[in-house]
């Protein structure tokens, strides 16, 4: 999949907002009226097409945004947003050509003020909209690809913000569903090579309802979002065992080759079965990472993924240096969850160095420590 970026946060903003004069804050008088939603997966990617309907229902306009989150797994294809006889529409473009753009115009504003911001975290689609007169209407038109998690239990996982269903106002659950039956149109398409066997959701939906005599496609609806304060939280579960599947994603003809969706695209899903194995603490070294804290922003990432990656029963430690160096620890630990858990929580607390690159000193000081029996050092 192509990548979009990282969520730092669990907390995200989404839905409409308005502008202030110190930060976004939802818009209460603009209500999410629709919503109409079509999701067709795939064995572990999904295609969302998504139509949103929002009403102005003070007496003043409103000054207006869509906000949408991104995580690595999420390209945001197609948007487009219609207010009256005005069409607001989405260029889709490399992130260099997109900052380029936003210097040589006004967005560069935009860009800083949402940047300020700090109820905003991590990356998002964002779109400004402009004055939304009193008792008008912006129809939202939201397209992207997603590639979903695996879960534990082998399901494919697919959610969707809780903002971005209409409002409750019933208690009683018959005119509840009666009433949500006209704002709600949420369906979902299910296909597998393997199979389609079961679903599981955090919602009211229709029965599971097979679309091909083998049952590799099937089809479901939601009568109600998810109850108070939860995202919908969609699980299917294939049949068979896990194994290697590939998605094949087209290019867009419209698009110019080269560009992010001027290519075809391909997504391999590897599932191996690994057995459970007992390590052996006398097999495995000690691994030493060094951390240059000039280049500790490029690096963190990284460094993350080779500690969470090494063997059980090992040894490590983490040195970083600049115009000093400083060790984790005072020699190297086992390698367990409490000791990659402390290491990880202290990774972020690093400060980069401009003032020097003391590496030969930090080399000298290792070669000087003794090595640990049994342990060859890496």
């Amino acid at each position: 999949m192509r990548k979009s970026g990282i969520l730092s946060k669990q907390y995200m903003c989404r839905g409409l907002f308005q502008r202030g004069i110190w930060f976004f804050s939802s818009c209460p008088e603009v209500e999410l009226e629709t919503v109409t939603v079509n999701v067709s997966i795939q064995d572990f990617v999904a295609d969302v097409v998504s139509e949103l309907v929002f009403r102005n229902m003070s007496q003043v306009s409103k000054e207006t945004m869509f906000i949408f989150p991104l995580d690595f797994n999420t390209v945001v294809h197609t948007f487009y947003a219609t207010m009256g006889d005005t069409r607001i529409e989405a260029m889709v473009l490399e992130k260099e050509e997109a900052q380029q753009l936003c210097k040589a115009t006004s967005g560069v504003e935009n860009l800083t003020y949402l940047q300020d911001q700090g109820d905003l975290w991590g990356p998002v689609f964002a779109c400004f909209l402009g004055n939304l007169p009193p008792n008008r209407e912006v129809t939202i038109s939201l397209c992207y690809v997603q590639e979903l998690t695996l879960q534990p239990d082998g399901a494919a996982q697919f959610c969707w913000p809780r903002e971005l269903f209409p409002s409750r106002k019933y208690i009683n659950w018959i005119s509840l569903e009666e009433e949500t039956s006209k704002s709600l149109h949420f369906g979902i398409c299910l296909r597998s090579g393997h199979g389609v066997s079961h679903i599981a959701v955090n919602s009211s939906h229709t029965p599971l309802q097979y679309i091909a005599p083998d049952q590799t496609s099937a089809e479901v609806s939601l009568k109600l979002p998810p109850w108070m304060q939860d995202d919908l939280n969609f699980l299917v579960y294939y049949r068979g065992s896990p194994s290697l599947s590939a998605v094949v994603e087209r290019r867009d003809p419209k698009a110019s080759p080269g560009s992010l969706l001027g290519d075809t695209v391909v997504m391999v899903t590897l599932m191996p079965n690994i057995p459970d194995t007992v390590p052996n603490p006398g097999q495995f070294g000690e691994f030493l990472f060094l951390m240059d804290r000039s280049l500790f922003q490029d690096a963190q990432n990284t460094l993350l993924f080779l500690l969470k990656s090494l063997p059980l029963g090992c040894y490590f430690n983490i040195y970083s240096f600049g115009a000093t160096f400083k060790a984790f620890y005072p020699q190297s630990v086992e390698y367990t969850q409490e000791s990659m858990d402390n290491a990880v929580g202290s990774i972020s607390s690093i400060c980069p160095d401009l003032g020097g690159c003391d590496l030969l000193g930090l080399l000298r000081f290792i070669y000087s420590t003794p090595l640990l029996h049994g342990h060859p050092r890496q």
